[in-house]
């Protein structure tokens, strides 16, 4: 249990940095375009006395975040140890570089999600003005009024024993105790709407950057007193989540009728998505690089696309947002579509007709994961089937603009 609240208070500075702040419009994660932070921050107790500093560059409205760390340490009556340290977020990852060893760990946004969840953090599904709130509420934290700190109105919280301010999304202080460690993070200068080289925002070359591996189970067993979940940790790609299908139950065998229906892939929030082990036979005729290239026009704003999947003979892809929301968009075989379509959990709303292919629209209801909205389209001629989801529920409008974005 001594492990719990510093690890917390790490994860939290993880995904606080990309919580949306803006209410008019969730595609940006702070209510600044550029910015330039200059820290300086102290932590001391159970042996430990550091210093460091610190600057921050947040461009793209956060799609883009730079975090250098330059720090000395005294333990004990040991030398003092400097370090200098990189963060970057970038395209829905996380690097984590020492330049003293030049060595790095990387992991996507979904696994620095499922790490937390695996400690008790609950992340939240929604969107908008509501996130950050949501967050904090849900996680035993409560909202403070409004203080001025560097000559700025800024939202006040505490969570897990730390007090921030925050301006337009952006911490600017923050200091508690936890576990017996005391930590002071304070801002020295913020320069809004800066002019941010593009180079800031760039691995160095000279560094060996390896994968972070999936320690959610691992944690949970820490924190909870469980048994480790077995997690996937060789994987080189971000952790894709299934989409969002619930488990098919096959009708009921008679004499002539079609093959019983294979299960259609079920969502897995949390959990890392195990890899093809053969070839389908019912595979759908789209090669895992055509698929590629199909998810790598997709664009959502406020949504990061992962890395696409080919599993159990169809493909799939998801576009995360900061708040835990999903979309996804998945080819299937045929078999698995007419599973899925006999699913009593999947509430259908309409059917109609896209661009000539028979199509339905519905809700799959889902207690446990969380329903998810659904827009499903047959190509027989392509023998697969284009299933675009969405988590929580989105009106159709929205999935039809995702699936205009697919060219078959």
């Amino acid at each position: 249990m001594k492990l719990r609240l510093p690890f917390l208070c790490a994860v939290f500075g993880a995904l606080v940095a990309t919580i949306p702040a803006l209410a008019e419009n969730t595609e940006f994660l702070f209510g600044l375009r550029s910015a330039v932070v200059e820290y300086q921050t102290t932590t001391t107790g159970r042996g430990m006395n550091n210093t460091s500093t610190e600057t921050y560059w947040i461009d793209d409205s956060g799609r883009k975040t730079a975090r250098l760390s330059q720090s000395s340490s005294a333990k004990g009556r040991s030398k003092t140890e400097p370090t200098e340290t990189l963060a970057l977020l970038l395209d829905g990852w996380i690097y984590n570089i020492d330049l003293k060893k030049k060595t790095g760990m990387k992991m996507s946004m979904e696994q620095a999600m499922r790490m937390a969840a695996s400690v008790g953090m609950k992340v939240p599904g929604q969107n908008g003005q509501a996130c950050v709130k949501d967050f904090v509420e849900k996680n035993g934290g409560r909202w403070l009024a409004p203080e001025s700190f560097l000559g700025r109105t800024c939202d006040v919280f505490e969570l897990y024993g730390f007090k921030t301010w925050a301006y337009k999304g952006v911490p600017l202080k923050t200091e508690g105790t936890a576990a017996g460690i005391t930590v002071s993070q304070v801002a020295t200068k913020l320069e809004e709407n800066a002019s941010i080289p593009a180079a800031r925002f760039e691995i160095p070359k000279d560094v060996t950057i390896q994968d972070m591996p999936d320690m959610s189970g691992m944690l949970g067993a820490l924190m909870g007193g469980g048994r480790p979940r077995q997690t996937q940790t060789k994987s080189s790609q971000p952790a894709v989540q299934k989409p969002a299908v619930a488990e098919a139950k096959p009708a009921a065998s008679t004499e002539g009728s079609a093959p019983e229906a294979k299960p259609a892939p079920k969502p897995v929030a949390k959990k890392a998505a195990k890899p093809a082990a053969k070839v389908e036979p019912n595979a759908v005729k789209v090669t895992s690089a055509e698929f590629g290239t199909i998810a790598s026009k997709l664009h959502v704003s406020g949504y990061t696309v992962m890395a696409p999947e080919s599993d159990g003979g169809g493909h799939t892809v998801n576009l995360l947002d900061t708040c835990g929301g999903v979309l996804g968009v998945t080819m299937l075989p045929i078999s698995i579509a007419d599973g899925l379509e006999k699913n009593e959990a999947l509430k259908v709303d309409s059917k109609f007709e896209h661009d000539g292919h028979p199509a339905v629209v519905g809700v799959l209801v889902d207690p446990s994961e969380g329903d998810s909205s659904i827009v499903l389209v047959r190509y027989p001629e392509r023998k697969l089937a284009l299933l675009v989801s969405a988590t929580p529920v989105k009106p159709k409008e929205e999935l039809m603009k995702l699936l205009e974005q697919i060219d078959l």
